[in-house]
């Protein structure tokens, strides 16, 4: 968060820190009356980082959760469902076009609320820099400035995100006159391994011999903290691409 100024990261990142307790007592409140009949949210089986790693895991694996807690799948979409109609979590469908059984078609979660996020994971402000979690933190906000941009200019934008069996993943599809493909990296100088998804997608696109249509043109940016924005040149067999490395202050649909 440093392109944000210090008293808006503090902001961003305790979501109004006076009212997080009444915020987050409020929010069990509301689970507990969805959750009638099932005896555990937060502080019964789960930790607070178990249950966002149980939520992350749910939009590849629900039915491995629901087998490992001893519950059916159908619970499992019931939590989803819960956190999804009170606001908790947005659900991120994957793009999948005409590729086939090669693709990850299950939906992609991430929590609405990062104070919310750093809460269930008990980062605070000393431990936020060196928490393991900060890359999906940071991912998970540059969503919700997606989400926010998107819906200024009239929600004119589909957003997505790929992943096929072969762990080929990008982080954002933004289709609509064409395709962004944008990867999130939490760093300050992104190296071009940092593009290896969009690569290697796009490598595959120029052995089927054409881009699908929904993504043409295509585009490929890094959205990192990079003090100054720059080019990286990818390299594949039969031609090279450009990867626009830009700071998160600049997202632009």
């Amino acid at each position: 968060y440093d392109f944000l100024p210090e008293d808006v990261q503090d902001h961003f990142l305790y979501c109004s820190i006076l009212n997080q307790e009444k915020k987050i007592l409020e929010i069990d409140n509301r689970l507990e009356s969805y959750m009638a009949g099932h005896s555990f949210f937060i502080n019964d089986y789960f930790s607070k980082v178990e249950l966002y790693q149980v939520i992350e895991e749910l939009s590849y694996i629900s039915s491995y959760i629901a087998n490992n807690l001893g519950i059916s799948s159908k619970t499992v979409a019931s939590w989803i469902s819960v956190l999804e109609t009170s606001g908790q979590i947005t659900l991120l469908q994957p793009w999948f076009g005409n590729s086939g059984k090669r693709i990850v078609k299950t939906p992609k979660v991430y929590f609405n609320d990062t104070g919310l996020l750093c809460w269930v994971l008990g980062i605070e402000k000393h431990n936020f820099k060196t928490s393991p979690f900060i890359g999906s933190i940071f991912e998970t906000a540059i969503f919700a400035e997606l989400r926010k941009i998107n819906k200024l200019n009239g929600s004119k934008k589909q957003i997505y995100y790929y992943r096929d069996v072969s762990q080929t993943e990008i982080d954002f599809f933004v289709i609509g006159n064409g395709c962004k493909m944008i990867e999130v990296k939490n760093s300050i100088n992104p190296k071009s391994d940092a593009a290896l998804g969009m690569k290697k997608l796009y490598e595959q696109f120029l052995q089927q011999g054409k881009i699908p249509q929904e993504l043409n043109p295509l585009s490929f940016f890094i959205v990192s903290n990079t003090p100054a924005n720059y080019p990286i040149k990818i390299s594949t067999k039969e031609t090279e691409f450009e990867v626009s490395v830009i700071n998160a202050k600049e997202i632009n649909l």
